[in-house]
């Protein structure tokens, strides 16, 4: 898609990979679209928004909806698949590998879905996985099967697999369990194997199941950090993922499915010493005594004298986590005897949907306390001082240091 003038709105351009040739189609209103090919591709689905005549004035950035394209012909006869029932609600569309089973994917908020299939080798209706239930839900098609993620009655989630042409609740199997300690954050299927992704700890785990989700490798990963690209074909014996940590460039691994061995793939190039740094994870009480986790990174040997310059960040908001990841402008920061502080705080998704619900609506106080409780633990620990403590934040996170400087303008230097 290309855009210009710095919308987000986009026209989808096709390119024959085998010749090179620019098609002539053009597909205009999209945005962060989700996109399924047939297996012969000769079409795709995909997601767009209306035109201004097709809906009331002030709506054209609602009423996303799925159509389906067939190569060289006009978009503006392409046929409607799905609309949602409201305006706001958000799908996304994807097929199984062999095209027999589409798959949409309805976000009511941002942690609530509907899943629904359609068997297209027939010529039945879209048919509810499931409808109107306040869980999050993902899936994925593939050997026949629908994998499928949530938290339904799971706050750090689990996987379960359904028949897609019987995909009544009382059918669905599950095959991972949630753990009380760690989310399930993704899987990724292949030919006879599943990767899991977990966050323990605001840091990530990659596990190794058969289709059933027993037998469990843990694979080695190179220190606290986090996941990143895990991916691998359906019928594939490689899983790819990605690496990163504050003092770990982005690093890419291939996993031989057939032995079990992690190989480095890709790095890319960043000239500094690892060891000049350390990353720290500490636990601190926030106000009403919870634990908060907290990553800190700074020189080795850095003197606790209250007197180093300090950068706190978080976030806090929307079921998203804070986990480590690589920066060269950190890498300034910490040459200059910089610190940088990040906590897991409440409303986040480090620590599963009970983590997320501890610091929205009513609950939003406890974000603001535990970001504080950051602030707190670092002067009385020695790292810094107020007058040398600088607190960042953007989007969600600018409410949150917003919100802290109102309450406790004393504790902080600068806002950013």
């Amino acid at each position: 898609g290309l855009s210009e003038n710095g919308s987000e709105e986009s026209v989808l351009h096709l390119l024959d990979l085998n010749t090179g040739e620019h098609l002539a189609d053009r597909i205009p209103r999209m945005r962060a679209a989700a996109l399924a090919w047939l297996p012969d591709g000769s079409a795709f689905y995909y997601t767009r928004y209306p035109s201004q005549d097709e809906v009331p004035e002030g709506e054209q950035h609602y009423h996303r909806a799925i159509y389906l394209h067939r190569l060289r012909t006009d978009p503006a006869d392409d046929p409607l698949i799905y609309r949602p029932a409201e305006k706001e609600y958000w799908p996304g569309v994807s097929l199984s590998p062999d095209g027999r089973w589409l798959l949409i994917e309805v976000a009511r908020t941002f942690d609530q879905t509907d899943l629904y299939v359609q068997d297209l080798a027939g010529t039945g209706p879209l048919v509810p996985v499931v409808e109107n239930i306040s869980a999050s839900f993902e899936g994925k098609i593939a050997h026949g099967r629908l994998f499928m993620r949530t938290n339904l009655d799971a706050p750090t989630y689990r996987l379960f697999v359904v028949d897609p042409a019987r995909p009544d609740r009382n059918r669905w199997r599950e095959i991972v369990a949630p753990m009380e300690s760690a989310v399930l954050e993704g899987f990724a299927v292949t030919k006879d194997r599943l990767g899991l992704t977990y966050l323990e700890r605001a840091s990530s785990r990659l596990l190794i199941t058969d289709l059933e989700g027993r037998h469990q490798q843990e694979i080695a990963l190179p220190a606290l950090g986090s996941l990143f690209g895990v991916g691998a074909e359906w019928d594939g014996e490689e899983l790819f993922y990605g690496f990163s940590s504050y003092t770990v460039q982005p690093t890419v691994y291939r996993i031989d499915l057939t032995t079990g061995a992690s190989t480095l793939w890709r790095r890319v190039e960043a000239d500094f010493d690892s060891t000049r740094y350390e990353v720290r994870q500490i636990s601190y009480p926030s106000r009403d005594g919870t634990l908060i986790s907290m990553f800190l990174v700074h020189r080795t040997g850095l003197p606790l004298d209250g007197n180093n310059p300090t950068y706190l960040t978080g976030y806090g908001g929307f079921n998203i986590s804070m986990t480590p990841s690589f920066s060269r402008s950190l890498l300034l920061w910490l040459e200059h005897n910089g610190v940088v502080a990040i906590p897991n705080i409440r409303g986040g998704g480090e620590y599963g949907e009970g983590w997320h619900q501890g610091g929205i609506l009513a609950k939003k106080q406890n974000s603001f306390d535990d970001f504080i409780g950051a602030a707190e633990w670092l002067i009385a620990r020695g790292y810094t001082n107020p007058s040398r403590l600088a607190i960042a934040g953007g989007s969600n996170g600018g409410l949150l240091v917003g919100a802290v400087l109102t309450q406790r303008p004393e504790l902080f230097r600068a806002v950013l």
